[in-house]
């Protein structure tokens, strides 16, 4: 009978649950380094990164840097935020769980383990309850994903660790803190029973219900409701079940990755960056923001003298236009009649339902740029995903665009709608050439539609400026906003008014060396893998996010206007846009060349997913596909690949993290309101 029971208890151990605990590999180990004093921040440190100095890992984190680990998987995001967050502690919890997440999709929690539990060494003295405990919660997510791989001997050992860890935040932050109950939760929820974390999994997660104020951003729910529906429908409880899958969105409760953005996507509506229907004020009685509806958001703004409604932007679509404002009417069934709409850009997620508005009033004005008509005519063209407009989007919804008033030129127009003073700002960046500011002095509110859209242009058209971006930015600093409203909420999130000052100087010293190197000979790959951070930039922790995202497309943008047809690198074999090498000869190189079957194809995809090579799985598994055929294997690790880019870019990437959506089939439903 003791043989028999140890032998279940192995049997459990080597199946625990979510966490797999299989295999085996070394253990992650921090660095041995000495704790800094309160009040004491590491200086800049600087290496000569290509042709400029650029900052690289903090005083002691030394073993982290990238060129010390050449073979691994690169991921720019991933190697910024590493540097950044290594010059010590923040309060805000954002840019502690965006490294985790990046650590998530690189598949690199070994490292990160030894990062954050270096970090907690170094930084002991100088992290109050609350920030020490968000760094311990992220220690323990990255410790749990990684539980497969701990040898099996020291497995129990590792979880209880585990567990200790989670407890200890949550005293810390006295059983308060939202990220806590949520990791903790999501971590038991996969515990098998033998540990006896059922009833706690249920009550972490029922903690952050209870909490909606709490939610650090949009989208944190969706992982709760998934991981509830998986709680009842182990504890038998079917309806339950049901009801929090279909609250989660998703098709079931199966994932390969943590997804806690903002973003959704379907065929039919397409992208929305809003997973949320909500109308939220902003100015009490007078500006308002509807959400969740189309790729953009719609502001609507009250008259000072009450009697005309102002909307900024048209929306995507006519019926997601009109159910943003019927959601809008049945929040403020009192607001006056629709007289103006102001168009920051004639993209078509921001004019794309401008019929409704004018079936709404026919006497409506739209006011707009002259020269938006090259825009107009690049954003007619047809894309082959479908996911980012909706399968029922049609070209002539924006065809026939056209503003009533036209803003001429560079010159600042002044107008007075109903009582509120307006300026209507022209420039020139960075994403569109008829990009307009919308400025209400007296509310100090500013709307400034994609001015900061991290592509410079759409990304399949060739358009944007980020010479244009830095007076622009200077435009909107200047007037010193209370509130910077931006087209997308990702934007408006990470780009207020002070951070769009801050982050000036740091986004034309890119600029500039992001120049140099292509006047070198450069490679776009090349400089992306630079890691270019200017010194400084450490000590602006509101700005981290905001470069991160401004950073991921900023050479690329550059580097094509700059070159040709073909590519060059230093080494001079780079041969991009000289062959024609596509999916279909990369899938005769497996299967005629290297005579490689469809599963010793699938275990190559399989170590590149393990070690974080994504991009290179995803493009491997696409060719082998196109040349085997629908094979089970190689499909089911094209979807993997995808996933874990989509869990890549889902913070700060919404075309990718569509693309990557479509390319695996994978959609999600809106989040209900909160209760």
């Amino acid at each position: 009978m003791k043989r028999l029971i140890s032998i279940t208890i192995l049997l459990v151990l080597l199946t625990v649950g979510g966490l797999a605990l299989f295999g085996g590999r070394a253990m992650p180990e921090s660095l041995n380094v000495e704790p800094l004093p309160v009040g004491v921040r590491p200086p800049a440190r600087t290496v000569q990164t290509g042709l400029v100095e650029s900052l690289a890992m903090a005083p002691g984190f030394e073993a982290f840097d990238l060129a010390r680990h050449p073979d691994r998987s690169y991921h720019p995001n991933l190697e910024l935020m590493k540097v950044l967050v290594s010059y010590g502690p923040d309060e805000d919890p954002r840019i502690v769980f965006l490294l985790v997440s990046f650590y998530l999709s690189a598949n690199q929690q070994a490292d990160g383990i030894a990062f954050f539990e270096t970090f907690l060494k170094r930084y002991e003295h100088q992290l109050s309850g609350t920030v020490k405990a968000h760094y311990l919660t992220a220690d323990a997510i990255l410790r749990a994903t990684y539980a497969e791989r701990v040898p099996l001997l020291k497995r129990i050992g590792w979880v209880n660790e585990t567990t200790r860890i989670l407890e200890e935040a949550d005293r810390l932050t006295d059983g308060e803190d939202f990220l806590v109950h949520w990791a903790t939760g999501q971590i038991y929820t996969q515990y098998p029973r033998f540990f006896g974390k059922t009833n706690a999994a249920f009550a972490h997660l029922q903690w952050t219900l209870e909490h909606p104020d709490q939610e650090p951003a949009v989208g944190f729910y969706r992982e709760v409701y998934r991981h509830l529906s998986i709680l009842y429908g182990r504890t038998g409880n079917a309806e339950e079940a049901a009801r929090y899958l279909e609250r989660s969105g998703y098709r079931d409760t199966k994932s390969k990755s943590l997804l806690m953005g903002p973003f959704m996507t379907t065929r039919q509506e397409g992208t929305i960056m809003h997973a949320r229907r909500e109308v939220v004020e902003i100015v009490p009685g007078s500006v308002y923001v509807v959400r969740g509806f189309g790729f953009s958001e719609i502001y609507f703004v009250i008259s000072a003298d009450g009697q005309e409604l102002i909307a900024v932007d048209a929306g995507t679509q006519p019926y997601s236009l009109k159910a943003a404002y019927e959601l809008f009417t049945s929040a403020h069934p009192d607001h006056p009649p629709l007289t103006s709409v102001l168009v920051t850009h004639a993209h078509w997620d921001h004019i794309g339902g401008h019929t409704f508005f004018r079936e709404l009033n026919p006497e409506v004005t739209f006011y707009g740029r002259r020269n938006m008509h090259r825009v107009l005519s690049d954003v007619q063209r047809q894309h082959s995903f479908v996911q980012f407009r909706g399968e029922r989007f049609v070209n002539e919804w924006v065809a026939d665009y056209a503003p009533d008033i036209v803003v001429e030129g560079d010159k600042i127009t002044t107008l007075t709608i109903g009582g509120s003073p307006i300026e209507l700002i022209p420039i020139h960046g960075g994403e569109t050439e008829d990009a307009m500011l919308v400025f209400f002095p007296a509310l100090s509110v500013m709307m400034v539609g994609d001015f900061m859209m991290p592509y410079y242009g759409e990304p399949w058209v060739e358009e944007g400026s980020v010479d244009a971006l830095l007076p622009a930015m200077t435009a909107v600093a200047e007037r010193y906003p209370r509130h910077v409203l931006h087209g997308h909420f990702p934007l408006t999130f990470i780009y207020p008014a002070e951070v769009i000052d801050q982050l000036r100087d740091d986004v034309a010293w890119l600029t500039q060396s992001v120049r140099t190197h292509i006047h070198h000979g450069y490679a776009r790959g090349d400089i992306e893998r630079l890691n270019l951070i200017p010194a400084g930039l450490q000590e602006k922790p509101a700005t981290f996010i905001g470069y991160a995202n401004a950073r991921q497309h900023l050479p690329a943008r550059l580097h094509d206007q700059a070159v040709g047809i073909w590519d060059e690198d230093r080494t001079g074999t780079d041969l991009t846009g000289l062959d024609l090498l596509s999916h279909a000869e990369y899938g005769r190189l497996f299967g005629r060349y290297l005579k490689l079957s469809p599963r010793e194809v699938a275990a190559a995809l399989r170590r590149m997913i393990d070690a974080g090579d994504n991009e290179l799985a995803l493009n491997m598994a696409l060719a082998a596909l196109r040349y085997y055929g629908d094979e089970p294997r190689l499909q089911a690790l094209m979807v993997e690949a995808a996933d874990q880019l989509r869990s890549e870019n889902q913070f700060l990437n919404p075309f990718k993290y569509t693309v990557y959506s479509e390319i695996a089939g994978r959609e999600e439903a809106h989040l209900p309101p909160l209760e």
